[in-house]
């Protein structure tokens, strides 16, 4: 038959099933017994397609009573720490102290400081309207947005648009991003409580029938998009690169489509290879496109945190083994390497407090696949809460890593599901970030942060830093420091 033609005969549809789909399996940290997880997307389906009972039913879905500590925790297993003074450790544990506690042999690790979290602050990309960026620019709004997106011409279907944007919701990091939706007041209430919007993805199993949410559906709506000092240089180096380019279409600012040869005369087509082989060659032409829903950090501010968490992790190799102590700890304190099972669901609230992930948030891998189990990270980019999922850059190389398409250097990065991580920025971040960055940003304060990391005396941390701020990200071609009509960040 014909792909995609076929299908299930079930004659006239009389009764229709309201259903919740299976998720998986939720253990319970304290006595490891077992309970289904249904969904919250609700589905519709025929009667005719479900079936009263199951004619071989799953041993993997079948729940379960509570398990023995000694069962759960077996001796000289690797366990890590979710609370309490030594959360993030890892230990291996000695054996059962009773029916709730463990003994386990901690390695002691020093309290280190949220410099993830600070970078971030540090280095920033600030953002301008479409209105105001084409007014910089001195360019036509309509004609702007040309430039930022698709900007076809015929023959051969050339587009000769820096493809910052595009309509179906795709942007490029440090460039271009959609207006954040929220409103000044409700941005200003939230930083001055402090308190993070709780996070969590949809239903990861869905099946016919079945319906996403209506934020899910409202995703055609129209994006204003906004842009970095960045991109308005690269907008002012292309028209300095070719002028008549621009002199050509700013007389046809409406056009959908444009004619080399009638706008260009015969060398028109020539002329079309010369500028699409320039923006093959441009900064932005390999990087990756990323969802408007994604927030992510500027390359420079990746850099400086693998570079962070290079001289922390060689400051601990000079500093010898980390100490070890036994301790006896609830059973419910522990997560036991490959303790989680394809079927089982982990939630955000599990391990994480309900809490969203920020971008700098130091983390400890649990059973994200292919990053060795205990491992430390950060947080460099968080996707659509739908999706679940963060990009982390970890410490140190691993096997199953990738370079998250050229942000960081390769066997560093990983996208993985924020539930399998836990959380081990300490509770008083935001206080300590306003230590390590007093005033201003830039790369004055990342010199600042990373010779917190060698530690006291060291040779970075004596010399004083002095220059320009970090990358030059409230800079705009052709303007002064001091001009009226520099950027400023939202």
């Amino acid at each position: 038959g014909v792909p995609g033609a076929g299908g299930v005969e079930i004659g006239d549809i009389q009764y229709r099933l309201k259903l919740l789909p299976l998720q998986g399996m939720r253990k319970n940290p304290s006595n490891g017994s077992t309970k289904k997880v249904f969904g919250t997307e609700e589905a519709d389906v025929p009667l005719q397609l479900a079936l009263w009972k199951a004619p071989a039913p799953d041993p993997r879905f079948i729940e379960r009573g509570p398990i023995s500590v000694f069962d759960r925790f077996p001796g000289d297993s690797n366990v890590v720490f979710t609370k309490g003074k030594y959360r993030g450790c890892k230990g291996v544990v000695v054996g059962s102290v009773d029916d709730k506690k463990i003994g386990v042999k901690v390695k002691v690790m020093k309290p280190e400081p949220p410099f993830g979290l600070a970078i971030a602050r540090s280095v920033q990309e600030s953002f301008i309207s479409s209105s105001d960026a084409a007014r910089l620019v001195k360019l036509h709004p309509n004609l702007f947005g040309k430039i930022m997106g698709g900007l076809l011409f015929d023959p051969g279907r050339f587009d000769l648009g820096l493809n910052l944007k595009y309509s179906e919701g795709l942007c490029v990091v440090g460039y271009t991003r959609k207006k954040p939706d929220v409103s000044d007041d409700a941005k200003r209430k939230a930083a001055a409580s402090g308190v993070k919007k709780a996070w969590g993805a949809g239903d990861s199993l869905l099946v016919i029938g079945s319906k996403r949410s209506e934020a899910e559906e409202q995703r055609a709506e129209r994006i204003q998009w906004e842009y970095s000092p960045r991109a308005i240089r690269l907008v002012s180096l292309y028209r300095q690169k070719f002028p008549q380019l621009f002199a050509a279409i700013a007389k046809q600012p409406n056009e959908r489509k444009y004619n080399a040869s009638a706008m260009f005369g015969s060398k028109g087509p020539e002329m079309l290879t010369q500028i699409r082989e320039w923006l093959n060659s441009v900064e932005t032409a390999k990087m990756p496109r990323s969802p408007v829903s994604t927030e992510a950090m500027p390359a420079e501010a990746i850099q400086a945190i693998q570079k962070a968490a290079d001289v922390r992790t060689e400051a601990i190799k000079k500093s010898g083994p980390p100490a070890e102590s036994l301790v006896k700890v609830p059973s419910s304190a522990l997560y036991r390497e490959r303790s989680t099972s394809a079927t089982d669901v982990l939630l955000a609230s599990d391990l994480n407090e309900d809490l969203a992930p920020e971008l700098g948030d130091r983390i400890v891998n649990l059973c994200a696949s292919g990053i060795p189990f205990g491992s430390r990270g950060t947080v460099v980019g968080i996707h659509d809460p739908a999706s679940g999922c963060v990009e982390v850059l970890m410490d140190e190389e691993f096997v199953g890593g990738g370079n998250l398409q050229g942000a960081c250097s390769n066997f560093r990065g990983k996208l993985c599901v924020w539930a399998h991580l836990l959380r081990v920025s300490p509770v008083n971040s935001k206080a300590m970030v306003d230590k390590l960055v007093p005033k201003g940003s830039g790369k004055a304060a990342v010199e600042r942060i990373i010779a917190t990391m060698e530690g006291p005396g060291s040779k970075r941390e004596e010399k004083q830093t002095k220059g320009p701020a970090w990358g030059g990200a409230g800079s705009v071609p052709g303007k002064k420091e001091g001009s009226a009509t520099k950027p400023q960040p939202t």
